[in-house]
């Protein structure tokens, strides 16, 4: 069946009609532009659609469609501004010229001579023949151990749990299993194409925008457990990183893709299921305490880490699906905050957050106490002791403005941490 007959067929003619509508409000967008900017120096019109679909994310992941409502209104765009112009100067200024991610969506002027429905329906069966694999890969820094024997623990933890993830880590790996890979990307000189060391994630049959979002997901999930559990890693404390170089995450890139990768500073401007994987590693357990994770002699607490939560990973699968974006990926990203924090009671008050995440309902503002304990009750009733101990520090800092570093506060702090997973997983369960 053709890629354009299988979308309406799977997701109604309403809903494909609300793609129509926001591929008009872009041509309206963009008429406006080319009236406005006659004579300007701003040539090209670039749509702002990218990540305003939120909804229809989730139901095209539900309908088991592998692209994204932006690779649908891309198309449908390009098609209707195709006809809306006069001239091809117009028609090239409206869609951002010729510079495309996929090339071959890129539709001539001469095309409309066949009328819009036969060009709607030629390139969205294209944007069906896009699907392909795609592997994404993210930079990782700030960790100890062997490269060889960091590379043979990740690949035996994705084989053993059955995920897509790939690791390049060690050189002399690398080059054995992607020898051929390195020469189309250009030999030793690969800093155009991926950072080494870096952690990797496949998406099978899927589009560029798809593919996108759904690696961000997977990987900024994995990097985060990972930093949790460097924090919960034994005898961490003796590995005191005084002059560690904190950096700022690097963009994404796809393998076999060129461009240069650069640092993002502003990653807190936008929400959790937003941001891009940071793979810098450190973490701190306040006073002055920073570390880098340590891998050495720790695989076997990595990987029984990792046995415990792979659902939280499986879950990534539906991260469109709001109880996982609003709840799931926010829990693991203040978890991640807390681990990397300096101040004791902010982590306390961190994790007294990721409980209101999991258990208050939106658009509540008083009585949290009471949700979340009737929560733990619920999933755990035996956590409810440790949460009144919780609960104690987390009024002391929020009231006094300090908690004092002592062994019984950094003990609650990991316990908390190891709870609120075990409440994250449980109610993944129900």
């Amino acid at each position: 069946m053709d890629f354009y007959k299988q979308l309406i067929e799977r997701i109604g003619d309403e809903n494909f009609r609300d793609f129509l509508e926001y591929a008009d409000k872009e041509v309206a967008r963009a008429k406006s532009f080319l009236l406005n900017n006659k004579n300007s120096k701003k040539l090209y019109f670039y749509p702002s659609y990218y990540n305003q679909f939120v909804e229809l994310s989730w139901l095209l992941e539900e309908r088991e469609l592998r692209v994204a409502p932006s690779d649908i209104v891309y198309t449908l765009f390009n098609c209707k501004m195709l006809f809306a112009v006069r001239s091809k100067e117009e028609y090239l200024r409206a869609i951002g010229g010729t510079d495309y991610e996929e090339p071959r969506f890129f539709i001539p002027w001469d095309e409309k001579v066949g009328g819009f429905e036969n060009v709607m329906s030629k390139y969205l069966d294209r944007l069906g023949d896009s699907i392909r694999d795609r592997t994404m890969v993210i930079r990782i820094s700030s960790f100890i151990g062997d490269k060889k024997e960091v590379q043979e623990f990740f690949d035996h933890l994705f084989i053993d749990l059955k995920w897509p993830y790939s690791a390049y880590i060690d050189d002399v790996k690398i080059k054995e299993l992607h020898g051929q890979e390195l020469e189309y990307m250009g030999g030793e000189d690969r800093s155009k194409f991926f950072d080494s060391p870096s952690i990797g994630f496949t998406c099978f049959d899927s589009t560029y925008f798809f593919a996108y979002w759904s690696c961000l997901a997977y990987l900024r999930t994995f990097v985060n457990l990972l930093k949790i559990a460097s924090f919960l890693a034994p005898e961490s404390l003796s590995f005191c990183e005084l002059e560690l170089m904190v950096t700022p995450p690097k963009n994404p890139r796809f393998l076999g893709s060129e461009g240069d990768s650069f640092f993002h500073w502003d990653e807190d401007k936008k929400k959790p299921w937003e941001k891009i994987p940071d793979g810098d590693l450190w973490n701190s357990y306040g006073r002055r305490k920073i570390l880098k994770t340590n891998f050495k002699n720790n695989f076997s607490h990595f990987s029984a880490f990792f046995a415990v939560n792979r659902e939280l990973i499986s879950m990534m699968r539906g991260h469109w699906a709001p109880f996982v974006r609003e709840e799931i990926i926010s829990v693991l990203d203040i978890l991640s905050s807390v681990v990397q924090i300096q101040d004791l009671g902010a982590k306390v008050l961190l994790i007294y957050c990721c409980l209101e995440h999991l258990f208050v309902p939106n658009g509540r503002d008083a009585h949290n106490r009471k949700y979340i304990e009737g929560g733990i009750n619920a999933l755990n009733p035996a956590l409810l002791e440790w949460f009144d101990r919780l609960y104690v520090f987390r009024c002391d800092y929020a009231h006094k403005g300090f908690i004092q570093n002592s062994e019984d506060v950094l003990a609650l702090i990991f316990e908390s941490i190891e709870n609120v997973l075990e409440l994250t997983n449980l109610k993944l369960r129900t």
